[in-house]
């Protein structure tokens, strides 16, 4: 690794700085959530990770809890961010009426229906001003996302949206416009998207300085092949594919270099709200919304597996300086991104929606070890699978042979059969496994396998029913609608939501 200049110390300590205070008191409360796309936990320095990659981020993790064993609920943009968002399982946001046949039907097939509560929507009826800034085109009132904010600023389409609004500049400067806009006087909740890690592989020049900051390692030196494809497994996308001749330890440290890249961009977002009066009085949390495969899974720069290197994310709650808190903690009680909608309305004395299927991390933040679930799921992905984890073991079942993209499934399978209707079977045990991708033998626990499965037959059978009901509620007759609904709800998948 390169030297680090004195910029850089300078700024890991600008979140713990007390500076001035402002004129006149802040009475508002914030909360601030910034979701990071393709924000891998095992590449966090504060997690564990042998190069330094974000020490503003770990600094910011010694103030409030980080949570070891967070996992997304989904490897995708849109239902990742839908998950957050409503606290629950995002498969009830995917209409059950549209036949999807490739991308652009998969897309328009997202809608996060209007009876799922959010967390926006709970904040904004207790008073609070709300607002969403995002890096992605998707994350938009056609699928949903508006509901519950004032405000949502985000991009009519990448490809078209001048430079300025792209990436973390772009988000961070529209929400400290609007930040400080914002009376003093009144509570705020900020969504903040960041798409730049995912980004990256999309940009043909080069960066001569984050490029490089991190040596490749040695061991890394083979260069992976490079195939035509959106998406393709054991080869790097055509449309990830910067040119030349890139070895895998080139692509992991340009990978760890944009993330020491945003930790210093995150830095500065920081110090401006100190500096304005705002970061004492609110609660941070920063979030990865899914990671991404650097060849561990079968994928090279490239996420949509339910592996632990597209679905283990860092997740860190700093409440406000005045909370009554341990600071630095670290959990390792198991995680899913549906728990933090329910946990900052704990956290902020507001109602938890029955609706949601999340559940509060209150008593961990207060710095309590007690397990708040014992299983987490998670759904989608270029198998079009599902999964259900618990502290050792996760458990996969997907469909390789109905990827949406044909050239997905040949690289997978390696020939031109039809393969559809083959069920893969997976169990991962994280304790004896050598790597994190779901590519070598599964485990051969034949218990943790049937309670796994059983598990993630009936959570998602169950999740089918709710999603039915909610695009389509008259789906079923007024008889079974009734019964089924009296189970849904009381499997927390159903219910109005707390005014």
């Amino acid at each position: 690794m390169k030297s680090s200049s004195a910029l850089f110390v300078s700024l890991a300590l600008l979140c713990a700085a007390c500076g001035p205070k402002p004129t006149g008191e802040m009475k508002g409360r914030g909360v601030l959530v910034i979701a990071i796309d393709a924000l891998r936990a095992d590449h966090m320095s504060g997690l564990g990770y042998d190069r330094k990659t974000t020490p503003v981020l770990d600094n910011l993790a010694a103030q409030g809890v980080t949570f070891s064993s967070a996992w997304s609920a989904a490897p995708d943009v849109v239902p990742a961010h839908a998950a957050i968002l409503t606290g629950c399982d995002p498969r009830l946001a995917q209409r059950p009426s549209v036949k999807v046949t490739g991308r652009e039907s998969e897309l328009a097939s997202w809608y996060v229906p209007d009876a799922l509560p959010r967390l926006s929507q709970q904040f904004l009826a207790q008073g609070f001003e709300t607002a969403a800034f995002v890096d992605h085109a998707a994350l938009s009132p056609v699928h949903g996302f508006a509901k519950g904010f004032q405000q949502l600023v985000g991009l009519s389409g990448s490809d078209a949206a001048p430079q300025a609004q792209i990436g973390f500049e772009g988000v961070a400067a529209r929400f400290m416009n609007w930040l400080n806009a914002h009376p003093p006087a009144r509570s705020w909740f900020a969504y903040v998207h960041v798409g730049d890690l995912e980004r990256l592989w999309q940009r043909v020049e080069t960066d001569p300085h984050w490029d490089t900051f991190f040596e490749p390692r040695p061991e890394l030196a083979h260069v992976p092949a490079v195939a035509d494809g959106d998406h393709v497994f054991f080869a790097v996308p055509r449309g990830r594919w910067s040119g030349g001749t890139l070895s895998l330890g080139e692509y992991e440290a340009r990978y760890d270099g944009a993330l020491r890249q945003m930790d210093t961009k995150l830095a500065r977002l920081f110090d401006n709200m100190r500096r304005r009066g705002w970061l004492e009085n609110t609660t941070i949390v920063i979030v990865g919304t899914h990671g991404v495969s650097l060849g561990e899974s079968g994928l090279y720069a490239d996420s949509g597996t339910l592996s632990d290197t597209d679905l283990h994310v860092p997740l860190i709650i700093r409440p406000p300086l005045k909370f009554d808190a341990p600071r630095g903690h670290r959990s390792t009680i198991l995680v899913s991104t549906l728990d933090i909608a329910p946990t900052l309305l704990e956290m902020h004395a507001i109602p938890v929606s029955r609706a949601m299927q999340g559940v509060s991390l209150l008593d961990a933040v207060r710095g309590l070890s007690t397990p708040v679930r014992g299983i987490a799921f998670a759904s989608g992905g270029l198998q079009r699978g599902r999964l259900a984890l618990d502290t050792r073991y996760c458990f996969e079942e997907s469909w390789p042979g109905e990827a949406l993209d044909p050239q997905v499934v040949r690289s997978w399978y390696g020939d031109t059969l039809d393969h559809r209707g083959e069920a893969r079977l997976f169990l991962h045990d994280r304790e004896s496994a050598s790597g994190p991708g779901h590519v070598e033998g599964s485990s051969p626990d034949a218990s943790a396998t049937d309670r796994l499965s059983r598990a993630c037959s009936d959570w998602f059978a169950a999740v089918d029913d709710a999603r039915a009901l909610l695009h389509r509620p008259t789906a079923a007759s007024a008889v079974e609608s009734g019964a089924l609904i009296d189970d849904l709800v009381k499997r927390g998948l159903l219910g109005p939501p707390i005014k």
